[in-house]
């Protein structure tokens, strides 16, 4: 579906489902695997790598004028553990790749300092930005796009065209910063793909519907437990950052439940993301690794 197009500055936005009001139908398909795919969950980032890639077929066969090979697949940029948009921005690239388009992928990175937390309060903020108010979203894109202006990595987008997949729209002020970015680039053309266009009068009103969405089949430990426990998870930066929002009764809980490989494996991300260093993730990542050694033991015996 495309919602809107910019003549002026060749900016096109498409969707699979717009959102126009209240409320929410959450046991459709798409709001049903929805959750699962912000953590992760491979069949559910399959479900909507799938449909994308339809979609960004359908913009690309429009686009008569120029080939795929002139088009870069690309998403908000991360640091180590990708979002559920840089996956889906792998699957809708290789599906492509796999009907024949020669189309390139492009994966901007952070700084470490645009990574960095320094609060447990400034992290949980970040974790829960989708409960946030336009005006937080706002200082909190301004900071990131004060931080990317020297990236390096941003440069290889320079005069190129592009089909950026995000997940949803709410307030626009993340697209709105990247496009000012882009801008900046002399970026030819640029589609932004979203699975959920939130009506801007709706979003503007209610920007805490992005919470909903994220939450609604996954906000009691024992869901989230079972998405991060799946041998198939592929762990975003979301999954981790909730696992270390919790209290540590409900920390506790969800690690009491996961297998010691899987433990492992969170201790092993936790450190290549090189955001949870800090003193107030230190109690945290104690239990996980007392856990997973006595789980292991375990085993052993």
């Amino acid at each position: 579906m495309l919602i809107s197009a910019d003549i002026a500055n060749p900016a096109k936005t498409w969707c699979l489902q717009q959102i126009n009001a209240l409320p929410l139908r959450l046991d459709g398909d798409l709001y049903s695997h929805y959750p699962g795919m912000k953590l992760g969950s491979f069949r559910d980032l399959v479900f909507f790598g799938d449909k994308l890639s339809a979609l960004v077929t359908s913009i690309l066969n429009q686009e008569s004028n120029t080939s795929a090979k002139d088009w870069i697949v690309s998403a908000p940029a991360f640091y180590y553990l990708p979002s559920a948009a840089n996956l889906l921005a792998r699957r809708v690239h290789n599906l492509l790749r796999k009907q024949g388009y020669g189309i390139h992928l492009h994966e901007p990175r952070l700084s470490q300092e645009q990574n960095a937390v320094h609060s447990m309060e400034a992290f949980k903020k970040a974790n829960d930005y989708s409960k946030s108010q336009v005006q937080q979203r706002q200082s909190e894109r301004q900071r990131i796009y004060d931080l990317a202006k020297s990236n390096v990595q941003m440069q290889a987008l320079k005069g190129q065209r592009l089909l950026v997949i995000n997940d949803i729209y709410v307030t626009g002020t993340q697209q709105a910063f990247m496009q000012k970015m882009l801008d900046q680039l002399e970026v030819k053309d640029v589609h932004w793909v979203y699975i959920f266009h939130v009506k801007q009068q709706l979003a503007q009103q209610h920007p805490e519907i992005e919470f909903q969405i994220n939450n609604h089949m996954v906000g009691n430990a024992d869901n989230f437990a079972a998405i991060m426990n799946d041998e198939h998870t592929v762990h975003t930066t979301r999954c981790l950052s909730r696992l270390f929002s919790e209290d540590i009764q409900n920390f506790q809980h969800v690690i009491n439940f996961l297998r010691p490989d899987t433990i492992k494996k969170i201790i092993q991300l936790a450190k290549l993301e090189d955001r949870y260093t800090a003193a107030f993730f230190a109690e945290k990542l104690s239990i996980l690794a007392a856990t997973q050694a006595s789980k292991s033991l375990s085993i052993a015996t």
